[in-house]
Order: structure tokens, then C-alpha cells, then sequence
């Protein structure tokens, strides 16, 4: 299980998703530097190379969103705690720490976390509503908000836990 699991799935499906697209017209180290020297490099990236990857993040969130509604430790607030005490996920020993931060930070983080998750597939949307109308004023651009809460959570996760390349993945997938 633990060479199996989410992390590489995740690595294994986006390493696929840029093999087979043409993103290294618009995101490769060669089209960066002739655009950054005046030079028009070849057309961008079919937008499908890109939604790819968006709807994988997307159904990432989304089914570990729902996963964690059914587990007694996410309704209770207790979730990241038991995770920040469990010895094979943590870096290093703070139980007293993490004691005195449950009740005033640990809780409202792990609601935040399930509603942030369950909410990313309304955010995927309206982005993608937004894009494709850009007249409209709806919906507001909320990737600031929503991928900045994501940076937080996943650089805490790295930081904390044991995920190895996990975290540093999905925070590049936000470049998409």
C-alpha cells in the first residue's frame, strides 16, 4: 500500500497527461526564453492539454472531498490531528503541541480543508465559465483565494507529514 498509493497514481496520471499533449509549445523552457527575448514562439497549447490536467486536480479534490464526509474524524475536527500524531506520517514528535492547537487552529483547519475540497469542483467551473465568457461578469475570479488556500495546505502537509513528493506535485499542477 504505501508504494501504491494516491501520490503516485497522481504523478503516474499527470506525467501521462504531458507525454501525450502538446503543452511543451507553451510551457517548455524553449518557448519561456524566445518569449522572453521578443521572439513569437509557436501557437500555445491546444486548451485541452491544460483542461486535462485542471479536470484531474479537480476529481482529486472532489472524490477526496466526499471521502472524507463519511469518516467520523472530519465531522468531529479531529482529523488532522490524529494525522499530526500518527508515527508514520509525521516528521517529527509534538504531541503536546499539536494538543494545544486542536481546539484553535488544527479543528477550523480540517472543516476548512473538507469544505475547500467539496467547494473545488464549483470553483473548477465558474473558472471555466469565466474563461470561456469573459464578457461576463459572473462568476468573479476566485483563484487567488481558492489556489492560495491550496498552497497553504499543501506546504503545511509537506512540512508535517511524510508525503514525499505528493505536495510539490499537486502545487505545480496549479500552474494549469
Amino acid at each position: 500500500p504505501w508504494i501504491q498509493n494516491g501520490g503516485d497514481r497522481v504523478l503516474r496520471i499527470m506525467l501521462f497527461y504531458l507525454a501525450l499533449s502538446p503543452c511543451g509549445r507553451a510551457w517548455s523552457v524553449d518557448a519561456w526564453l524566445m518569449r522572453r527575448s521578443g521572439r513569437t514562439p509557436e501557437p500555445d497549447a491546444p486548451i485541452l492539454s491544460i483542461r486535462l490536467i485542471q479536470l484531474q486536480l479537480c476529481v482529486m479534490y472532489t472524490a477526496t472531498g466526499i471521502e472524507k464526509l463519511a469518516g467520523h474524524t472530519w465531522h468531529d475536527g479531529t482529523a488532522i490531528y490524529y494525522t499530526l500524531m500518527n508515527p508514520y506520517n509525521r516528521h517529527f514528535a509534538a504531541a503536546t503541541l499539536w494538543a494545544k492547537l486542536q481546539p484553535w487552529v488544527l479543528r477550523p483547519a480540517t472543516f476548512a480543508t473538507v469544505y475547500w475540497e467539496v467547494a473545488f469542483p464549483i470553483f473548477c467551473v465558474g473558472n471555466w465559465i469565466r474563461e470561456a465568457r469573459p464578457e461576463a461578469s459572473w462568476p468573479r475570479d476566485w483563484r487567488w483565494l481558492f489556489l492560495g488556500f491550496g498552497v497553504l495546505m499543501h506546504g503545511g502537509v509537506q512540512i508535517l507529514l511524510y508525503t514525499v513528493a505528493f505536495s510539490p506535485l499537486v502545487l505545480a499542477t496549479y500552474f494549469a
